[in-house]
C-alpha cells in the first residue's frame, strides 16, 4: 500500500507545476464559462479570449486609450473577477504589447492572469502625441506670421531662420 501512495504523490508533483488555490480555480472556471458571452456583447470592440494566456489574449480593437482601458476593466467586471493585485506590460516575441492583470490571494502570486493585447491603441499613443506636437508647432508659427503680418510667401524665410 505504501508504494501506491508514493506513486499517487509523484503523479501530483509532476502534473501540477504551480498549485492553484481553490479560489483561483473558481475564477478560472468562471472565466471559461462566461468569456464567450462577454465576447458576444463586445464583438465590435474585442476579439479572442478567454484571456488566460498570451495565446488566448483579448485583443482590444479600440484605438482610443481611455476607451480601451475602460474596456479592459469592463471585461474583467463582466467575468466577475476581483480587483487585480498586480498589473504589468509585456512585449511579446512577436512585438505585440500585452497588458497583464494578475489576481492573487494573500501570500500567493501568479494565481490567475488576464491577458489583453493592447497593440491597437498602444501603437497609436506615440503617434498621436507626435502629431499633436507638430500641429501645435505649426499653429504657433502661423500665429507669429499673422501677428507680424508676414503671411506672404516672400517673407516666409525670415521667420523660419
Amino acid at each position: 500500500m505504501m508504494k501506491e501512495n508514493n506513486k499517487k504523490t509523484n503523479k501530483k508533483k509532476e502534473t501540477g507545476k504551480t498549485k492553484k488555490t481553490g479560489v483561483a480555480r473558481l475564477m478560472e472556471m468562471s472565466v471559461m464559462l462566461s468569456w464567450e458571452f462577454v465576447l458576444e456583447n463586445n464583438r465590435d470592440k474585442l476579439r479572442g479570449g478567454p484571456g488566460l494566456t498570451q495565446e488566448t489574449a483579448w485583443e482590444i480593437l479600440e484605438t482610443s486609450s481611455p476607451e480601451a482601458v475602460k474596456l479592459e476593466y469592463d471585461v474583467m467586471r463582466e467575468l466577475l473577477l476581483p480587483r487585480a493585485c498586480k498589473q504589468k506590460l509585456v512585449v511579446g516575441e512577436d512585438g505585440r504589447h500585452y497588458d497583464v492583470h494578475e489576481f492573487c490571494e494573500e501570500g500567493e502570486s501568479d494565481e490567475l492572469q488576464m491577458w489583453f493585447d493592447i497593440t491597437a491603441y498602444w501603437g497609436n499613443l506615440g503617434k498621436k502625441k507626435t502629431q499633436t506636437k507638430r500641429e501645435r508647432k505649426r499653429e504657433r508659427k502661423e500665429k507669429v506670421r499673422r501677428i507680424k503680418g508676414l503671411t506672404d510667401e516672400g517673407n516666409r524665410g525670415i521667420l523660419e531662420t
